[in-house]
């Protein structure tokens, strides 16, 4: 009995007190959050009647639910740096150092990759719902930006935060000084540190790359590749948009 006591408490003490416990938890709550929000959506499309909007909404659920778990390794390594400068500096050094090696989701490059995918969701299920034109082509952006991103470099981080800064202050010059400006505010730091984090990343994995040209590898076709993107979803949204009737 004692021993189920202790084993209790360790388990306990595991999922609340230590960092990856917190996570999980952060995982969880949000994960009930985005899945309710999801819900919100595929209810909203199915009584509005919209086809192509319900269609959309009901994988937009599922991926609503999984995305807080692509970040777990983001939130444990938060918990890390916020308890020492020393954690943070050894997980910059190691994200950099094991550029070529660390599975995707696990650096600072994916989880920007994968918080720009919500923000891409969130944009296009929106510019859909709402019929708003500026949201839907926002997408044809975003997109090779997620390509550029994927592949890594320090210039498309810097275009990520001027993006999302200048997106999320126009929207607040809209909304302030409202109550929901507290939420944009949260989502414009929020999202800029995960880009700051993966520039730094980045930048260190160039000066390493100065001294071992066989560390990685950027080519012109990653620009080009991503201005195609570019292009094709611009005109595919335009076709799509025009014979929808917006």
């Amino acid at each position: 009995m004692n021993m189920s006591k202790e084993s209790l408490k360790a388990c306990i003490k595991k999922y609340v007190m230590e960092p990856q416990g917190k996570a999980r938890i952060i995982c969880w709550l949000l994960a009930g959050l985005f899945g309710l929000f999801g819900l919100l959506l595929v209810l909203s499309a199915f009584l509005s009647g919209a086809v192509l909007p319900f269609v959309l909404s009901i994988p937009a659920f599922f991926v609503l639910v999984a995305l807080p778990f692509a970040f777990f390794h983001f939130f444990k390594r938060m918990i890390d740096a916020l308890g020492s400068r020393e954690a943070y500096a050894a997980e910059l050094a190691a994200q950099t150092e094991g550029y070529n090696a660390l599975p995707f989701r696990e650096t600072y490059r994916g989880m920007a990759f994968y918080m720009t995918a919500f923000i891409l969701i969130i944009t296009a299920l929106v510019g859909f719902f709402a019929s708003n034109l500026d949201m839907i082509f926002e997408t044809a952006f975003i997109i090779p930006l997620m390509y550029w991103m994927r592949k890594g470099s320090r210039w498309v981080f810097l275009l990520g935060m001027i993006w999302w800064t200048l997106e999320k202050l126009i929207q607040l010059q809209d909304i302030f000084p409202r109550a929901a400006s507290v939420s944009v505010i949260i989502w414009l730091v929020l999202v800029d540190y995960i880009y700051y984090q993966a520039f730094l990343v980045e930048r260190g994995a160039a000066a390493l790359a100065k001294e071992n040209p066989e560390y990685r590898k950027r080519t012109v076709r990653d620009i080009l590749v991503g201005l195609a993107v570019f292009v094709v979803m611009l005109v595919g949204l335009t076709l799509l948009t025009q014979s929808m009737g917006f």
